[in-house]
């Protein structure tokens, strides 16, 4: 998102009064416009623990078709690269 935010910018497109953008991973970027990125967060260790836990599955099924899917809790860290009307 960042690389993709810098391309906007330097194609004056403003941000987020014109595009609104959302990163991924909270990393605490910010743009060279001065305003950090808006991003979704998540639990790296939950993740992991839950690809371990599939991995183990696909393994122990030992060559069948495995139906598989977790669901992580994710959440919004404020930013300054969203919309009002994005938030709304």
């Amino acid at each position: 998102a960042r690389d993709v935010g810098e391309e906007l910018l330097s194609r004056g497109v403003k941000i987020p009064e014109q595009c609104s953008l959302i990163g991924g991973d909270d990393m605490g970027f910010v743009l060279s416009n001065g305003r950090r990125l808006t991003s979704v967060n998540y639990s790296k260790l939950l993740m992991g623990e839950l690809a371990g836990k599939m991995l183990q599955e696909m393994v122990n099924s030992r060559g069948q078709v495995v139906n598989m899917n977790a669901t992580v809790k994710v959440t919004i860290e404020p930013g300054a690269t969203v919309g009002p009307a994005a938030i709304e």
